[in-house]
Parts: structure tokens; C-alpha cells; sequence
């Protein structure tokens, strides 16, 4: 017996990343499972309590689960992995949202309402 697999979902939930670029809308894409394993590994990489990883590797986990999951309104990857110097020196909030969503998939990114 085969069943059919249905094709992935393409929804991408918003994200404000102004504090890195004010010239681009930024969303979290859904995961096939292969990034999703890639971006696990990340995740607790990044949120590393026992103390396996510096503060630069869990640092960098965070920005390069960013690179992956970060798309354009059509879905297109947003950063470049070779941006990742760049991203270091630029502002925590946006990673600190990103992880939130991908933490919860229900979750919304409250600083995008206004007033």
C-alpha cells in the first residue's frame, strides 16, 4: 500500500527584523524536515545550558538558524550564509523573535503591531 504525500505547506509567518534592514519584509518560512532537523540541532545549540559551546558558537547557531529560515514574501531566502560576520555585530532582537516562532509554531511576532 502508498499513500500520496501532499506537498508542503508555504506559509510564512511575518517577522520585523528593522533593526538589521529597513528595506526588506522578512518571514519565517515552514520547514521541510530536513531543515527542520538542521535547525533543531541549532536551537539547542543555541539555548546550550550544559556549557558545551562558547558564547560565539551558540551566538552563531542563532544567526545561522536565522540565514535558514528567513525568506522574502515569495518564500526566497533572505540572507546570505556569507553575511554571517555582518549579522554578529548587528542587533540580538531579531534572532530573539526568530527563535520565539520557531519555538512556537502558533506564535506571532507582537512587535510588528502598531500603536
Amino acid at each position: 500500500m502508498s499513500i500520496e504525500i501532499k506537498p508542503m505547506s508555504s506559509r510564512l509567518r511575518e517577522v520585523n527584523i528593522t533593526e538589521w534592514t529597513d528595506s526588506a519584509r522578512a518571514f519565517v518560512r515552514d520547514l521541510n524536515v530536513m531543515d527542520r532537523m538542521a535547525v533543531g540541532d541549532l536551537i539547542d545549540r543555541f539555548f546550550d545550558t550544559a556549557g558545551k559551546y562558547s558564547v560565539e558558537e551558540r551566538a552563531e547557531a542563532g544567526l545561522n538558524a536565522c540565514i535558514i529560515v528567513l525568506a522574502d514574501g515569495e518564500g526566497n531566502q533572505l540572507l546570505d550564509p556569507l553575511q554571517l560576520d555582518d549579522l554578529k555585530k548587528a542587533s540580538f532582537e531579531p534572532v530573539s523573535r526568530v527563535m520565539q516562532l520557531l519555538l512556537d509554531s502558533k506564535a506571532k511576532d507582537d512587535s510588528l503591531k502598531k500603536g
